[in-house]
């Protein structure tokens, strides 16, 4: 019996998990394509202010050996009109100009930060910068450059969600090492952080913030910039501007290059046809049914999971499963030794210590299964 061919685009956290769940198919020959030759651990980047980048970075090639699939590095451009054309071709081009002809594909583009300013400017740091050069380099030459005269030196982080508060978290106590009375200000528009979590996370996060002296300004509205000032507005009320030695965006994530609309099951939805051969996992999926669309490597892992069981079912010809993953829980790091979460039930909050610890057995667990070791309960 011929093997079917089934193509990932997208080595990420969803990519990543149909693949390797896949390979183990004997009656499966599968293909992964990505643009850059590793993967990089990005539930774990706010640590590159210890760590090398190169400790968050995996090798494709020696995943795709060690796994039993094919690695090829090449840029995907997708736009609905080239994805109408992949679906009536069944074949995928590379930039090499070899074409992967397949039986089944998995779209798993996963999502880039969203723009909050039609121009970048140079000297703001946004988490594209992060993920290249790792955090610790980053912090260094923006400590090194421009006035150091300036009273105070004030860092502005611009965004709240997690990896906002995890980063200014983790850069504060080097900040301060270099300048002990720099301001530091975060920037969130909201009125709450984290909005769509407990209450409770909230409150400890702003006393958090508090003791460690960061001004959190809620309601703020980040209007531009240059090197060496930003634009705020609170509210209703009249803009003003802060001188700034650093500005760090962290706007969130958005669906790149846009968000694709699947079924329950995954399979995508284009022109109203359901092609029941092609499936997107990840931050680029919008999954119908109660399945948890959030943009977490969490949801990533479970729909590439639920994505590859339905790839597998449709070769031994049965029915397809449903995506009904709901979160377990949620945990932010706030710094060396603290945390915030909740876990099974959101009523079950966790702080302190047992909150970071919990966040990094979480941290780990992907990077278990990178190695072979499958710690993801399948029916949750």
């Amino acid at each position: 019996m011929s093997k079917k061919s089934v193509v990932v685009l997208g080595g990420g956290y969803a990519g990543l998990s149909s693949a390797i769940r896949l390979a183990q198919n004997e009656r499966l020959t599968v293909h992964l394509v990505d643009q850059a030759p590793f993967f990089l651990n990005t539930i774990r980047l706010h640590k590159t202010i210890m760590l090398d980048l190169d400790a968050l970075r995996v090798d494709h090639a020696s995943l795709a050996r060690k796994h039993g699939y094919e690695f090829h590095q090449s840029a995907i451009d997708l736009d609905r009109g080239l994805l109408r054309k992949w679906a009536d071709d069944s074949s995928l081009p590379l930039e090499s100009g070899e074409r992967l002809d397949f039986d089944f594909l998995v779209l798993a583009l996963g999502g880039r930060s969203i723009p909050i300013m039609r121009d970048e400017t140079p000297g703001f740091v946004t988490l594209e910068h992060i993920k290249q050069r790792g955090a610790q380099l980053v912090l260094e030459e923006m400590l090194s450059s421009g006035p150091n005269d300036a009273d105070p030196a004030r860092f502005v982080f611009v965004g709240a969600g997690a990896t906002a508060l995890q980063f200014v978290f983790e850069l504060e106590p080097r900040i301060r090492a270099h300048n002990a009375n720099a301001e530091i200000i975060l920037v969130d528009i909201a009125d709450q952080l984290l909005p769509g979590t407990p209450r409770p996370f909230h409150d400890y996060a702003v006393r958090m913030l508090k003791r460690s002296r960061i001004d959190y300004r809620p309601g703020t509205r980040f209007l531009g910039g240059d090197l060496s000032a930003v634009k705020l507005q609170q509210g209703d009320q009249p803009s003003y501007t802060l001188s700034a030695k650093g500005v760090f965006l962290f706007p969130g994530v958005h669906a790149h290059p846009f968000a694709i609309q699947t079924n329950v099951y995954g399979q995508l939805l284009l022109n109203e046809k359901t092609h029941e051969n092609i499936y997107a996992a990840g931050d680029c999926a919008r999954f119908d049914g109660p399945g948890t669309n959030a943009q977490t490597a969490q949801a990533a892992v479970r729909k590439g999971r639920r994505v590859a069981t339905n790839i597998e079912r449709a070769v031994e010809g049965k029915a397809p499963q449903r995506y009904t993953f709901k979160e377990l829980g949620y945990f932010v790091s706030l710094g060396p030794w603290d945390g915030m979460g909740w876990l099974l039930v959101d009523f079950n909050v966790l702080t302190g210590v047992a909150a970071f610890a919990v966040k990094e057995a979480i941290e780990l667990q992907f990077g278990l299964f990178l190695e072979g070791v499958d710690t993801y309960i399948e029916f949750l």
